[in-house]
């Protein structure tokens, strides 16, 4: 995680322990939050040093605004949503010109049957 803002110019082995150290301080931020803040982190710092407390600030900063946007959610009363008006019946001229497969539909799911050789619609499906 550390590897997409650690300093280039450091030796391997300043580099290992500057990792470690990294990785203590920032021991209870989540990869996903440093990988969201690192292309900032890498425009922002000009030393090896402010790496770290950056990270540390995005994070906290990220993590402030989410919280507020939670709470503001939280409080935010929804009304029921409307009830939808029950479609008119259709006519027998609607039923007639109804294509074979929306038949085939509505006979399946109890909207639809034939009565004496005619299309009806059931306005109580099961």
């Amino acid at each position: 995680m550390l590897k997409l803002v650690a300093p280039i110019s450091m030796s391997p082995e300043a580099q290992a322990v500057w990792m470690m150290a990294a990785a203590d301080a920032l021991e209870d931020i989540r990869v996903e939050e440093v990988a969201a803040v690192s292309a900032e982190v890498r425009r922002s710092v000009t030393r090896a040093s402010q790496i770290v407390p950056e990270i540390a600030r995005l994070v906290s900063e990220k993590r402030a605004r989410a919280s507020r946007i939670s709470s503001i959610a939280d409080g935010v009363k929804y009304d029921e949503p409307p009830k939808p008006k029950p479609c008119p019946p259709f006519t027998q001229r609607e039923l007639d010109s109804m294509p074979p497969a929306m038949i085939s539909l509505g006979m399946k799911y109890g909207y639809l049957e034939r009565r004496e050789g005619r299309l009806v619609e059931i306005r109580s499906a099961a």
